[in-house]
């Protein structure tokens, strides 16, 4: 299969593009953006990638040399400016995003795969499937249910079809520093106390190789347009991740007092849709906690 990755030099996505190197069936194109000198990828990955340099807001400067590829599927993962999630730069993803669905549906594009989030959930409580009801709360989860609502209605035809994967919470190794198990290493680094108001908030964290694994599963088996859950199907708490990572390390427990209500909620995901097409969650937290600290030279 011939597939076109855009984001895949981020953090979901060079983990899902090395996915697809482990496949030779996969012949890969991947947009990186013009100023990008060194690329994550070794020079042997590099050999196996056909690169075209650009960036979806000029999309007409090289979309002649991604319809040239003709690709089977086009995998799109950017989202630009995360951790910040306001307005101008919600909209400016959707304006980025309905490039590729456009292009998608005026060419011989069979499949598209967008990122969905958990947060187009709301503050909705306990197991969510694909069904649960979708919430409007700030204009980030807008857009990204309208993305859905919009693609599916372009890309969902006899030869064409639409999936949104809606990644639960993710981690891993390359992910932003100021994200929750990035921050909590990060202090422990630096002999500071990781500030945590709500210890015991619950949420579904899933490694990024079981994100990377799910989206490549609905890539080659899934032929139905749709919603589709990724995550491990249970919550964990901050707690338990911290006491996790202050053990694994040998070092003194903080006060984990709750410095303010927790008003977050706890929701996880049904992931029974995506097994359809063989694919489960295969990394503990303790497991993919310790390729983070792998990753920062804290374990061997």
């Amino acid at each position: 299969m011939k597939v076109f990755v855009a984001g895949g030099t981020g953090f979901i996505g060079s983990r899902t593009v090395r996915k697809l190197l482990d496949n030779t069936n996969h012949e890969l194109m991947l947009l990186i953006m013009e100023s990008e000198e060194n690329p994550v990828f070794s020079d042997e990955e590099l050999k196996r990638i056909t690169i075209v340099k650009g960036m979806l807001p000029k999309i007409t400067e090289w979309e002649k040399i991604l319809l040239d590829f003709k690709p089977d599927a086009i995998v799109n993962l950017t989202w630009e400016g995360i951790p910040k999630y306001g307005t101008e730069l919600s909209m400016r993803n959707f304006d980025n995003t309905m490039k590729l669905v456009n292009l998608a549906k005026e060419s011989s594009i069979k499949k598209f795969i967008g990122a969905g989030s958990c947060w187009e959930y709301g503050t909705s409580k306990g197991k969510l499937n694909e069904d649960s009801p979708a919430i409007y709360r700030d204009t980030f989860t807008s857009v990204k249910n309208s993305l859905y609502l919009l693609g599916r209605s372009l890309i969902d035809d006899k030869e064409k079809i639409f999936i949104w994967p809606r990644f639960f919470y993710v981690y891993g190794p390359g992910q932003k520093s100021a994200s929750l198990i990035p921050t909590i290493i990060s202090s422990i680094k630096d002999g500071k106390t990781p500030d945590i108001r709500t210890p015991d908030s619950e949420n579904d964290f899933i490694f990024v190789d079981d994100i990377a694994t799910g989206i490549i599963a609905l890539l080659d088996n899934c032929e139905e347009s749709g919603i589709y859950n990724i995550g491990t199907g249970k919550p964990t708490s901050i707690r338990t991740i911290i006491e996790y990572i202050y053990k694994k390390l040998d070092k003194g427990l903080p006060d984990l007092k709750p410095k303010a209500e927790n008003v977050d909620v706890c929701f996880y995901a049904d992931c029974e849709k995506i097994k359809k097409y063989g694919w489960a969650s295969t990394f503990s937290i303790e497991q993919g906690i310790d390729e983070m600290l792998k990753d920062q030279g804290l374990l061997k």
